[in-house]
């Protein structure tokens, strides 16, 4: 028996995502996911117990080191926001809990964080000890919430990004901020620094910068998108683990898998980019490097939650590509009762907005449309992975099913086609392969003309009767040969009222012609 503390950093896309600018989502993403855990808990543990700590839970899975005489407090695992640690005594583990909570106040302010404890914690029945932890920490959150924000008073002016009290002066920007935007600035540049150390492809020729503006948007049609991906079935097979060993190996492999995951997308833009496949954006380079600036920022790497923002020809590509690399052939390959299981397929939703577009707005459009997207894994389609997209030139209100029913609904059905699904054949009419080749089709301009594919777009959102006459003069000869729908088809709506057309129209301006080819064996490069 021991006593055992569980640690939730509490709504974590809120304190990374609550600003709109992307050098403090940055620092706040790596405050939670490097500094928080690592540094600061990882120091007072070292300073409360010195050699009586155990923080090698990655080292060595297997060993439970709080079983040893010597050792009087281990880590746990640490992952995903939480983190588990072992102590021999609750006197311990209370003094533990009152000095990490004073630093996060000091040194964090705005991130909450929410303890769960239990005195009897017992190791050889991992299972149900566990759970009646976490019961613990849901307890404790219902009952308190910790203001961790500096309170205003009259005499006090806000903070231009955070809206709390500005009580410090940024001499880099000349203004008086929040000490909790402080952190998060002073964070994201720390970060800049080691930057070639998370992505060592970068190497001296390429940048990732937090300038959302330098991404390779073109200035009259400046679009970004923002991709949000998520593993399908990580609570089952997490929830199916007995014993802290394999808990150990499981999140850690999971985090791995989305780490090297997001290396090896890095490595691909530069292959792309060297091989002249992103030739039609225009990319920068840094002022005072003269980096070049790949067109995409990590934001949230981080378990099974991946957020990033890209140049927004390409959120449809890399999401699919991000996808096929974290739920890779060997994992797909695995049986789907192995123990070795980490994930049960990934679905990603991609938020095509204007650059200007309020960037919290944006992610929590991202997330709604990966809910939308995981929604199809169900029955039959388990294991599956999807994308699920939309594109907004204004900014709205609403929720995405309000905007489904504003934006994608007329009195022929349903313009929205998706989601679309990845790895399967083309048999498939949702298919992403079969998205794509309807998209490569429409941009064939000595085929499609540009007129040609509008007026399709009119007759999809008009009357019937302009739909037939469409139809009709499509089967028409034109110069020895008729103009076919993608697929052969011979009509613009299905019989379930439903049309792939308008979303091949739509993504014709967010796809790189260059890109669009069956995303197969893309580990390589």
């Amino acid at each position: 028996m021991c006593t055992a503390v569980l640690i939730e950093t509490v709504s974590i896309q809120n304190y990374i995502f609550n600003s709109n600018k992307l050098t403090e989502n940055v620092g706040a993403s790596y405050i939670i996911e490097h500094v928080l855990y690592n540094d600061v808990m990882t120091g007072i543990l070292k300073e409360l117990f010195k050699e009586g700590f155990s923080g090698n839970w990655k080292e060595n899975p297997d060993l439970i080191a709080i079983e040893q005489n010597n050792i009087n407090c281990e880590i746990g695992y640490s992952g995903g926001g939480n983190t588990l640690i072992l102590f021999k005594s609750a006197g311990e583990a209370k003094q533990f809990i009152k000095e990490f909570s004073r630093e996060c106040l000091l040194c964090f302010p705005s991130l909450r964080i929410a303890f769960g404890m239990t005195e009897n914690f017992d190791l050889g029945n991992y299972k149900n000890s566990f759970d009646e932890l976490l019961n613990d920490l849901k307890k404790r959150k219902s009952e308190f919430v910790p203001l961790t924000n500096i309170q205003k008073h009259g005499i006090t002016g806000d903070c231009p990004y955070s809206n709390d009290s500005a009580e410090l002066f940024y001499s880099d920007r000349e203004k008086w901020i929040s000490s909790g935007t402080m952190a998060k600035f002073e964070k994201s540049d720390e970060l800049q620094k080691k930057i070639c150390k998370f992505y060592p492809a970068l190497r001296d020729k390429y940048s990732l910068i937090n300038d959302i503006e330098k991404l390779g948007q073109d200035e009259e049609k400046s679009y970004i998108a923002v991709v949000h991906v998520d593993g399908n079935g990580m609570g089952k097979i997490f929830s199916d683990i007995y014993s802290l060993p394999d808990l150990r190996k499981k999140s850690f492999a999971v985090s791995s898998k989305a780490v090297g995951a997001m290396q090896t997308l890095i490595k691909h833009i530069i292959y792309l980019y060297e091989k002249g496949s992103l030739s039609d954006l225009k990319l920068k380079k840094e002022d005072n490097t003269g980096k070049i600036i790949l067109p995409i920022r990590p934001v949230l790497v981080g378990g099974d939650d991946i957020t990033f923002i890209c140049q927004g020809k390409l959120g449809m590509y890399l999401a699919e590509k991000f996808i096929a690399l974290f739920y890779d052939k060997p994992e797909r390959e695995k049986d789907k009762n192995s123990k070795d299981k980490l994930m049960d397929g990934a679905c990603a939703g991609v938020a095509i907005v204007k650059t200007h577009f309020p960037f919290y707005k944006a992610v929590e459009l991202a997330n709604e449309l990966c809910s939308e997207a995981k929604r199809h894994v169900r029955g039959d389609n388990e294991g599956k992975c999807y994308i699920s997209y939309y594109c907004s030139s204004t900014t709205f209100s609403g929720t995405l099913q309000n905007l489904r029913e504003k934006t994608h609904k007329t009195e022929s059905g349903c313009l929205y086609y998706g989601p679309y699904r990845l790895f399967d054949n083309d048999d498939d009419r949702q298919s992403i392969n079969k998205l794509k080749s309807g998209i490569n089709k429409f941009s064939d301009s000595e085929y499609w003309s540009k007129t040609k594919v509008m007026a399709l777009r009119d007759a999809i959102t008009g009357s019937e009767s302009l739909q037939k006459l469409f139809e009709k003069e499509i089967k028409e000869l034109k110069d020895g040969r008729k103009l076919e729908l993608p697929c052969n088809a011979e009509k613009i709506w299905e019989q379930d009222n439903l049309t792939p057309y308008y979303d091949q129209i739509e993504l014709m301006d967010f796809y790189l012609t260059t890109l669009l080819i069956l995303i197969e064996n893309i580990d390589e490069n």
